[in-house]
Order: C-alpha cells, then sequence, then structure tokens
C-alpha cells in the first residue's frame, strides 16, 4: 500500500456529535471482530456510525467524522474519529482509545509501529500510542511507520526518517515509492533513479523503476533505452525489446508494441499475442481487455470468455468485476463523454448486478452503489437492508 501522506479513506465530515470522556470505551450496538470489514454510514444530517457487511448499524450515528484504516486480513481495523468539536482520536474495533480525543491535533493518520503522523500548527510530526509527543511536528508531511521508516517531506523534497525522527537520507528526492520487500523505488532532483532499502541506502542505481517490486520484479528502465523488469538487487532477469506497461500478476504481465497490448510470460516470451487495445492484470485467472473500445474477459491463453461487448469491465476481485454499459470511457474507467451506467459481472459475463446505477465500487466483502441514494449488496449480488 502506498504511503499515504494522509489517509482520506471513508471520510465523512459531518455536524457536531455529543461529548465523550477521553478515557471511556466506546460503546458498540453489536459485537464486531477485530479485523472485521465495517463500512461509515452517515445519515441525511451527517452524523456517522459504523454498519457490518450484513448492513446492521453497530455503532451509533454520533460521531462529526469517522475514518477506518485500509481492510488487511488478520490486522485489526482503526478508526480515526471526531466525538467533539475541535477534538479527534483514534479507536479499534474493541472500543479501546489508540489515541483518546485530544483537541491538540488538526490531523492525523493511523497507528503503526507505535508512531502516529499528527499535524500540529501547520506542521506534520509523530505522537506514540500514548499520545506522547516524540517527533516534534517540522515537516511538511508524513508518511506511515508502515515499516520501519517513513517518508517526510521537508521544505521542497523528500527524506526517510526513523522511529526516533533521526534522518536516515537527506531531504533530496522528488519520489520514494512503496516499500515493498525492504526495498522502494526512488528518484531524486538529479534525476538519479533505482532502488532504495529502509536504512537510506541506494541499493540499485542507473535504473528508472516505475514501481514497487511484484511477484519479486519491478519494471525498469535504463538511459540506453534498455528495459524490462528487475530484481531487487538490480539484476535484469527480464529484459525485453517490448513496452512495458505493467507489473506481474499471476505470471504475466501487459506490454506493447506498435499500439496493441498482449502479455509478458516470466521466462521473457510472448504468452498472449499483440491484439488488444487495452488490457488489465491477470486476477483470478482472467485479464479484462478492450478491442475497438469494446470490452471482454479473456482466460491465461488468451480465450475470450466474454466476448468485448461491454464499455468498460474493471479489474476483477474475488472473481467478479465493476462493468459499465452505454458509456464513452477511457482505458482507466474515467468519462471522456457520455456516463453510462455501473453494474457487476462474474468471470462468464453474467450480470450479479444489472447496469443501472450512476456509480458503483466493490469494497472488501460488499458492494456499494448510488441511483437515487446509496443502496448496498453482498458479493454475489444481494440487497442488503440497513437497518
Amino acid at each position: 500500500m502506498r504511503l499515504s501522506l494522509l489517509v482520506p479513506l471513508l471520510m465523512c465530515l459531518v455536524v457536531p456529535a455529543a461529548a465523550q470522556e477521553a478515557d471511556e470505551p466506546v460503546t458498540f450496538l453489536k459485537p464486531v471482530a477485530a479485523d472485521a470489514n465495517v463500512h461509515v454510514l452517515c445519515k441525511k444530517k451527517q452524523e456517522c456510525g459504523l454498519m457490518n457487511s450484513a448492513g446492521e448499524l453497530i455503532l451509533a450515528q454520533t460521531y462529526r467524522r469517522l475514518v477506518v484504516s485500509p481492510l488487511t486480513p488478520g490486522v485489526p481495523r482503526q478508526v480515526i474519529a471526531e466525538p467533539v468539536g475541535g477534538k479527534i482520536g483514534i479507536f479499534d474495533l474493541t472500543g479501546k482509545w489508540l489515541l483518546p480525543p485530544s483537541s491538540d491535533y488538526q490531523e492525523l493518520s493511523f497507528l503503526h509501529n507505535d508512531r502516529i503522523a499528527v499535524k500540529r500548527d501547520r506542521k506534520w510530526g509523530y505522537a506514540d500510542g500514548r499520545g506522547n509527543m516524540v517527533i516534534p511536528p517540522q515537516f511538511e508531511s508524513a508518511g506511515d511507520f508502515l515499516a520501519p521508516a517513513a517518508v517526510v517531506r521537508g521544505r521542497e523534497n523528500l527524506g526517510l526518517i526513523d522511529r526516533h525522527g533521526t534522518p536516515l537520507t537527506p531531504h533530496k528526492y522528488i519520489k520514494i515509492g512503496d516499500f515493498v520487500d525492504g526495498v522502494a523505488e526512488f528518484m531524486d532532483a538529479d534525476v538519479t533513479a533505482g532502488l532504495i532499502d529502509l536504512k537510506g541506502r541506494e541499493i540499485v542505481t542507473g535504473f528508472v523503476v516505475t514501481g514497487p517490486l511484484s511477484e519479486g520484479l519491478a519494471m525498469a528502465f535504463k538511459s540506453n533505452k534498455e528495459r524490462g523488469y528487475i530484481d531487487r538487487n538490480g539484476k535484469w532477469v527480464i529484459k525485453t525489446k517490448f513496452g512495458v506497461r505493467g507489473d506481474f500478476s499471476e505470471g504475466l504481465a501487459v506490454v506493447d508494441e506498435k499500439g496493441k497490448r498482449g502479455y509478458l510470460a516470466r521466462n521473457g516470451k510472448l504468452a498472449i499475442p499483440f491484439k488488444y487495445d487495452s488490457a488489465k492484470a491477470f486476477s483470478s485467472g482472467v485479464a479484462a481487455v478492450a478491442q475497438k473500445r469494446k470490452w471482454g474477459v479473456i482466460d491465461r491463453k488468451g480465450r475470450f470468455l466474454v466476448k468485448p461487448e461491454l464499455d468498460y469491465i474493471d479489474s476483477f476481485v474475488n472473481d467478479i468485476a465493476r462493468a459499465n454499459r452505454g458509456g464513452n470511457l477511457d482505458e482507466y474507467g474515467l468519462s471522456e463523454g457520455a456516463e453510462g451506467l455501473w453494474g457487476v459481472i462474474d468471470k462468464s459475463g453474467k450480470w450479479i448486478i444489472e447496469p443501472q446505477y450512476e456509480t458503483l465500487e466493490i469494497t472488501g466483502d460488499l458492494i456499494k452503489a448510488w441511483k437515487n441514494g446509496y443502496q448496498y449488496f453482498t458479493l454475489d449480488g444481494r440487497p442488503i437492508q440497513v437497518n
């Protein structure tokens, strides 16, 4: 996950809620697992609470603002909450305050490695899980300590610090990406690029790396037009004459030649020929592809399981995907004219949810759609009655 400088997920700004004592545990209406998938639900007056994936309200709608941490299996969820005007804190799904509500902070992020990025007096620093300021506010922005190091921005550029605030690098970078397997892509202000480790050492240079490691490989380019995929030590695993357009997923990566997309295997050979105008990564053994602006679904041999007849198909998640009918959309699903209507299909192209919604998103184990108000569905398309 990207090291966010501020987590805007599931945010809801609302009217003031009733006061709550800082040391008083949060009371849930129904029991919930610590790592459960929960969703922010707001009234028309924008008083916010939480519901579970069955549509049951589990936290009363009395909060001005709620932000739920990303869903990671086995990892307890956290909720940034503003129960009282001017105060902000973090609790978990057991009701324990990880950071009691305080008026000391303007903004904050989630607790990782006993560090919380907090904003005070327009600068960012870090507090520990007891609310003690351990790294004074001094940064323009501050990332989460998802690893032993965090990305921070000085007056202009980025750098790395450790949990004590000790600089691991100068503030000289214009980009530091996600850390995966202990390394991240970087580029400094002099356009030197490569991979950096958690101690701030530039362990690979001379490459432009366009993303984090995926299945042990990263897309990379060199100034002499060499391109392909390298490992975490900077060794070429695959050099190719094709344009590299995506990370490896399920052993295949999107490549292009003369404006057409195909798929490359890990042995460096072309696995699926160049015959698509757009192509997405494989997931659950299938991928969405487009020909002449119409989208379909192929298997690992490039055979169409769903004919290219729809106006957009997103990447598959849990064997289902968002799909659009009637829209004029680009390869990322953004409108270039008509918006069309959204629904959900399975890998065979069957409509799990018919295309009738203005917007639609798949969030964990729940589908959220908008048509004259929000409606909720299970992943197999059954309506959820919110109560």
